[in-house]
């Protein structure tokens, strides 16, 4: 790894590092706030979140301090979900008491960071251009340190630390890049744009101190020796050992399908030579490729860096071409400024788009009638499904080049800006679209998705749930793997992922794309751990409405809105009824607790299903939420499966009462086989859960969250409910809410849903197993 002037005068830089951290944490108990309690890593997070609210404090004792200022409210007028204003660290005593703070200078000018350093009775000096940290010495003054932990000077409160040797480095960092570099972890440390190390504190027991809990330094490139010398790749190599085999056969079949777009494109030898070599960084995992880049895409061409970022593992032994073919299109005919241009140019070139190649999903889309106009296909912020845009903007210049030429192609590329929108230069002149649409009805095949089989086994689930909203924690990073590798072992053979949808700025209703999020690439790798564990999967997509609502409160008023909620919510259900034919998830969820929508827009739901079948060949399931929306929702016979949120209250009684519970139980289950006898379909309970809280069976449907921890009111529930409801013969497959991400989130002191290192954990282990055996 390279780390630019940077001595270490004691020992490894891991060892130094953790020595210096743990320090760090463990001196905190002995500064001037003796009385302070620290909180547990889950109640610090939601500091945070409920609040949504940060105040970036600067100091006005700097000769900086009004460019710091602009700069940090340039930042706030970018955040979507958290308000963030900028206060002096001398008006600090005007804020509120719980407002969360982030502290961004450096010690030499920011008496707050200088106090926060100096409680911790840490051997810690910056200088003008060094840090000097327990013996290690960092001569580089591109370095910036975020960290995110509790400070004992400001109790109560969601905490962060940006600093740097300089402060012209924070400076520049905002003004060139509009923000600072992500916080990976607890704890962070980029020279520049390059992470050095991340890292994870933990909370011992009850209000001690958090410690050092790992760390991980960001791999050196490897440079790997291509077997009969590329002469169109330099290939370096992110990870551990790298499998030069599956490297070396991955580059020479990409050497093929070059050479052979090169003859497509009409490219001479002669004109090549500014083209090659062509830099490919190969990651072993997506979530070593994101702390590099910044991007979750398995595979990404950057001109910027001027190479093609890709993850290649034995699950990525086939990715599709559409980077490497970017890359020669840009080099070739300069830079295309639209993304959408730009992905639509490159799937041209790749078979494997979407595992069938784009001609295929065009003869899909354009036949189900689901291509939207092409002007749309441009639009950065469309409702409608990115699957759908790039293939039908592909056709369009696969058109181009057949009616005229391939130079036709790079002139319309050209001509396209970065936003385009109404207003700009219709690119689509009518007489022509008119023979667009006749060439796509000759040129592509009418096709129906490839069946995917029917889940024939009892289905002992758990809803999996992306906690962390990192990408370390979230669904798509390695902890995701460890928590499916014990999600197993509770004998689990089915999950469901859940995507949020929210109502955003955007687009009317936003479906998680962002880098933190439940996005594709999230989806696609959580699933792959679970098909590697021999796991089925429901793709269950939610919309995220509020901490205070639920999806149940969402109603309109007039026809008007009920339409443009529908018509933005099927573009949704349609993306991820895509990625669930591309992906052979076996069920795919249409909707979840959508109490007032369901039963009062029948019409409205089978046009959903009738244009989800079009793109989608597994299992359709509605999830409804227990009571009124379950009994009375008229679309159950268009599915393939009825969908029960069992959150039935068990029992009124102050102390669990197995009698009672049954009793209740037993009359719950007349109602539901009134239901499955009616429609003639199976019964999975898509969500059934008890938090770890007091009388948890009175009202099963409530979080945990600022209440207190009851192990044993989650257990009696489990053990009472789930042998009655398993031995009933009424379902076809149950999901537990709900099991993390990262293991990190559960534990004894927890007073929410996951039965995650609780006693609970056992029972519903001992339970699935004698189900399924």
């Amino acid at each position: 790894m390279h780390r630019l002037g940077i001595l270490l005068k004691i020992g490894s830089f891991a060892t130094v590092l953790a020595l210096a951290v743990h320090l760090l944490l463990l001196s905190f108990s002995g500064n001037r706030n003796t009385e302070f309690k620290w909180p547990s890593k889950t109640d610090f997070s939601r500091m945070r979140r409920h609040v949504r609210q940060m105040h970036y404090v600067y100091s006005d004792a700097s000769s900086q301090s009004q460019k710091m200022q602009d700069a940090l409210q340039q930042l706030s007028r970018k955040s979507r979900f958290v308000t963030i204003k900028t206060e002096k660290y001398e008006n600090i005593a005007n804020l509120s008491q719980n407002s969360s703070l982030c502290f961004v200078g450096t010690p030499s000018n920011h008496a707050g960071i200088s106090e926060f350093l100096l409680n911790s009775n840490l051997n810690l000096s910056i200088e003008n251009n060094a840090i000097n940290f327990n013996g290690m010495r960092y001569d580089d003054d591109n370095l910036i340190l975020l960290c995110s932990q509790p400070n004992p000077a400001f109790p109560n409160r969601y905490f962060r630390l940006i600093t740097a040797p300089s402060e012209n480095v924070l400076l520049e960092t905002l003004l060139e890049k509009g923000n600072f570099p992500r916080l990976i972890g607890d704890f962070s440390i980029y020279s520049g744009e390059q992470l050095l190390v991340y890292g994870f504190f933990e909370q011992p027991s009850e209000e001690k101190p958090w410690i050092l809990s790992k760390f991980s330094e960001i791999s050196s490139a490897s440079r790997i020796d291509i077997k009969n010398k590329s002469e169109i790749f330099t290939v370096e190599y992110h990870g551990r050992e790298p499998a030069n085999s599956l490297i070396n056969k991955f580059v020479q079949s990409r050497e093929k399908m070059v050479r052979a777009m090169l003859k497509r494109l009409e490219i001479d030898s002669g004109s090549q030579n500014n083209l090659f070599p062509i830099q490919l960084d190969i990651y072993e995992t997506t979530e070593q490729k994101f702390l590099a880049t910044q991007k979750t895409g398995f595979a990404d061409w950057d001109s910027d860096r001027n190479s093609v970022a890709l993850v290649l593992n034995e699950r990525f032994p086939k990715h599709n071409f559409s980077a490497i073919a970017q890359c020669i299109l840009e080099k070739s005919w300069g830079l295309i400024e639209n993304n959408q241009a730009r992905q639509a140019a490159g799937m041209l070139f790749s078979d494997s788009w979407g595992g069938k190649g784009y001609s295929y999903w065009a003869g899909l889309f354009f036949h189900g009638g689901l291509f939207v106009s092409l002007e749309e296909t441009l639009y950065k912020h469309s409702q409608s499904s990115e699957f759908i845009r790039f293939v039908e903007l592909a056709t369009w210049l696969e058109f181009l080049w057949q009616k005229y030429d391939i130079e036709t192609i790079r002139e319309f590329l050209a001509k396209i800006p970065s936003t385009y929108n109404k207003n700009s230069l219709n690119l689509f002149p009518e007489q022509l679209k008119q023979a667009w649409l006749t060439w796509c009805n000759l040129h592509f095949q009418i096709e129906k998705p490839d069946q995917i089989g029917p889940t024939t086994n009892f289905l002992t689930g758990f809803c999996y749930a992306h906690e962390g909203y990192q990408v370390y924690n979230g669904y798509l990073g390695t902890n995701s793997n460890a928590a499916i590798r014990k999600l197993a072992t509770l004998n689990v053979n089915a999950i469901s992922l859940t995507p949020f949808a929210y109502f955003g700025r955007q687009r009317y209703l936003q479906q998680s794309q962002g880098l933190r999020q439940e996005n594709d690439e999230s989806l696609i790798i959580a699933s792959q751990y679970a098909r590697n564990a021999g796991m089925k999967i429901m793709l269950k997509p939610h919309i995220w409405v509020s901490w205070e609502s639920w999806p149940g409160a969402i109603d309109f008023q007039t026809e008007k809105e009920v339409n443009r909620f529908f018509d933005a919510y099927e573009a949704i259900i349609i993306h991820y009824a895509i990625l669930a034919q591309m992906q052979k998830y076996e069920s795919l969820c249409i909707g979840v607790e959508l109490v007032k929508m369901t039963t009062k827009y029948e019409k409205k739901w089978r046009r959903i299903i009738e244009n989800v079948r079009k793109v989608y060949a597994g299992q359709l399931i509605y999830a409804a939420n227990w009571g009124k929306e379950f009994e009375n929702i008229a679309f159950w016979d268009a599915l393939d499966a009825i969908g029960l949120n069992f959150y039935y209250p068990l029992s009124p009684g102050a102390t669990f009462d197995d009698d009672d519970v049954l009793k209740h139980l037993t009359a719950t289950m007349q109602t539901v086989k009134r239901i499955k006898n009616k429609f003639n379909r199976p019964v999975y309970l898509t969500e059934i859960g008890f938090a770890s809280r007091p009388k948890s069976w009175q009202d099963p449907h409530k979080d945990g969250h600022k209440q207190d921890v009851d192990l044993g009111a989650q257990a009696s529930c489990y053990k009472t409910v789930f042998p009655f409801l398993l031995n009933s013969k009424i379902f076809t497959g149950i999901f537990i809410w709900k099991w993390p991400s990262s293991l990190d989130v559960g534990g004894t002191m927890h007073s929410g849903f996951t039965p995650n290192g609780k006693p609970s954990e056992d029972i519903i282990k001992e339970i699935y197993g004698q189900y399924m055996q």
